[in-house]
């Protein structure tokens, strides 16, 4: 009740100053790595704090004004991008096994979304797993539908790194 957040709400709550959580260092390796010429270092850095979905651990009814701030969705976004630079890089490096660390990591904190699990079955296509890489892009990314049923609407930009990689026999279908 003696702290400035509690003076100002009215009420008794926690304040911590000068202390850094993960996810702000997330963000911090993420700038310098976007910033300098060979910041994969710094990006990989970033992407070795994620252990799952942010923000999973909650306890129960805890962390609720997260909800509020939209962080969450804000770190996810930024894993995804990040886990995507570097399985980016480490693919055009020749490196896929590199690659799919990043990959896997991205898809472990965001399992629905579709910019990892593509970047997986580019890795597979590079290691020569074709029907491996197709089957990604079949079941993982074409195949998830949504809370009803239906199938997920793919975004412009995922349906051009499905043709990129090469799975279109035709206009509309998938082989």
């Amino acid at each position: 009740d003696k702290s400035r957040s509690a003076k100002t709400r009215g009420t008794p709550t926690y304040q911590l100053e000068g202390v850094l959580c993960d996810a702000d260092l997330f963000r911090r390796l993420r700038l310098r790595g976007q910033a300098t010429q060979n910041g994969i270092d710094n990006l990989e850095a970033a992407l070795a704090l994620v252990t799952g979905r942010p923000f999973d651990q909650r306890r129960p009814g805890g962390w609720n004004w997260l909800t509020l701030t939209g962080i969450d969705s804000h770190i996810t976004c930024a894993i995804v991008d990040v886990a995507h630079l570097i399985a980016a890089h480490h693919l055009g490096a020749g490196d896929p096994s590199r690659a799919r660390i990043a990959a896997e990591t991205g898809v472990l904190a965001t399992p629905l979304d579709v910019i990892p699990r593509l970047d997986l079955a580019a890795i597979a296509k590079a290691e020569g797993h074709h029907r491996e890489a197709l089957r990604i892009v079949r079941d993982e990314v074409c195949g998830v539908a949504d809370d009803d049923g239906l199938p997920l609407d793919l975004d412009e930009r995922a349906g051009t790194v499905i043709s990129r990689l090469g799975f279109f026999d035709r206009a509309d279908a998938i082989v």
